[in-house]
C-alpha cells in the first residue's frame, strides 16, 4: 500500500506561487513548527498541515504585507498564535510590529513563539496593550482587529481601507 507523499512548506508555497528568500522560508518553517507544537496544548489554529497553513494564513498575510508602506507600524490586536503578525514580520522585516492578546494562555503561547522563532524584531505587549492603545490610539498606522474565528473580519487599516478575507 502506498503512503501519501509528505508535504513540505516549500512545495505548498510553490503551489500558491509565493517566492520567499531562503531566510524567510527558514523563519516561516520555524514559526510553523512552534505554532503546531503549542497547538498540541492550546487550540491556536486549525491549519495543521502545510497546505492549510499556506493557503489560509500565509496567502492572506502576504496580501496584507503588500499593502503596507515601508517602515509602517502595525499592531496585531488579538494575535492568538501570531497570524498575521508574525508572518507579516517575516515577509516585511521593515515593518514595526507589536502583537498582543487578552487571553492569558494565548498570550503566554504567543510570547514563547516569538521568543523561540529566532526573529530579531517584533514586540509582544501581553496584557498591557489596552492601556497603551488607549493612551496613544494613533501610535500605529495599521491596526489589526479580529472578530470570531476569521482573522480578517473586520481587518481595519487606519488609512481608510477595510479588507475581508475569504478564509
Amino acid at each position: 500500500m502506498n503512503e501519501p507523499p509528505v508535504d513540505t512548506l516549500a512545495a505548498a508555497l510553490a503551489r500558491h506561487g509565493l517566492e520567499l528568500t531562503p531566510e524567510q522560508q527558514s523563519l516561516l518553517e520555524r514559526y510553523c513548527q512552534l505554532l503546531w507544537d503549542w497547538n498540541t496544548r492550546l487550540n491556536l489554529t486549525r491549519h495543521t498541515d502545510y497546505e492549510k497553513f499556506v493557503s489560509r494564513d500565509v496567502v492572506d498575510s502576504w496580501q496584507l504585507a503588500q499593502l503596507l508602506a515601508p517602515r509602517e507600524s502595525m499592531l496585531d490586536f488579538g494575535s492568538g498564535g501570531g497570524v498575521p503578525g508574525i508572518i507579516v514580520a517575516i515577509l516585511r522585516p521593515d515593518v514595526k510590529l507589536e502583537m498582543c492578546d487578552s487571553v492569558g494562555k494565548k498570550a503566554k503561547a504567543l510570547e514563547a513563539i516569538v521568543a523561540g522563532s529566532a526573529m530579531e524584531r517584533g514586540d509582544f505587549l501581553g496584557g498591557v496593550y489596552e492601556a497603551r492603545v488607549r493612551r496613544n490610539p494613533d501610535r500605529h498606522q495599521v491596526q489589526m482587529f479580529r472578530q470570531g474565528n476569521a482573522w480578517g473580519v473586520p481587518l481595519k487599516i487606519t488609512k481608510g481601507v477595510t479588507l475581508e478575507t475569504s478564509s
